[in-house]
């Protein structure tokens, strides 16, 4: 697939190259892009989770050789790793300079190449094909192969920006499955959105939600 076929704008770095709480707020209402042999497959962000540096308990920066790797890489760099042995979770580096941080994807609302996250998944309930991090891995076909590839130059997944007419209202509440800091609410998802992951509690989101790091 050529350079010339990719749908514009997509995201360049220095979307990414901002503190990563403010990133994660911002890829809500984004568009995730993933092309394979099989097609292409397209979904609109709706929930994301920011991990800061390493004063942030739980994030790898803080205790994980290959996240403290990672997470100090190019902004836009793709960050993959294994949940329990069982799914893959994928994650963008993104922080402002001289720190670290990433962003976890936790769930997308499709929008295109439905049918190829059909067969991928094994299901046709389209709420249940990206409504969590380790769906939308298997639906996206997303694995370790794309461990360390920039968003910002590759061909086979990337990021377009959402229509800032239509972003929407954001919900901020705690990150799940965590048992390390897990007081900062730094997971953000559109209210009402019916693709969003099963825990759904939060505040409405406002700049002085975001924790200062």
């Amino acid at each position: 697939m050529s350079s010339v076929d990719r749908p514009k704008p997509r995201l360049g770095r220095e979307f990414f190259a901002r503190p990563t709480a403010g990133v994660a707020v911002e890829l809500v209402g984004c568009t995730l892009w993933r092309y394979t042999a099989a097609g292409i497959t397209a979904g609109r962000i709706v929930e994301t989770e920011a991990y800061l540096d390493a004063s942030d308990r739980a994030s790898h920066a803080a205790w994980s050789k290959r996240g403290q790797d990672v997470m100090r890489r190019a902004p836009g760099t793709v960050y993959i790793y294994r949940c329990y042995g069982m799914h893959w979770m994928f994650n963008i580096v993104a922080h402002a300079p001289d720190t670290v941080g990433a962003v976890l994807i936790r769930a997308v609302e499709p929008v295109e190449g439905i049918d190829i996250m059909e067969g991928r998944r094994g299901l046709t309930e389209i709420r249940q094909l990206c409504s969590g991090p380790g769906k939308l891995c298997q639906a996206f076909d997303i694995d370790e192969s794309l461990h360390k590839i920039d968003l910002v130059t590759s061909d086979t997944v990337w990021l377009t920006a959402g229509n800032r007419s239509e972003a929407p209202t954001l919900i901020a509440g705690k990150r799940i499955g965590i048992t390390k800091s897990p007081e900062l609410p730094l997971r953000f998802f559109a209210a009402g959105n019916r693709y969003v992951s099963a825990h759904r509690r939060g505040v409405p989101f406002t700049s002085e939600v975001i924790p200062s790091f």
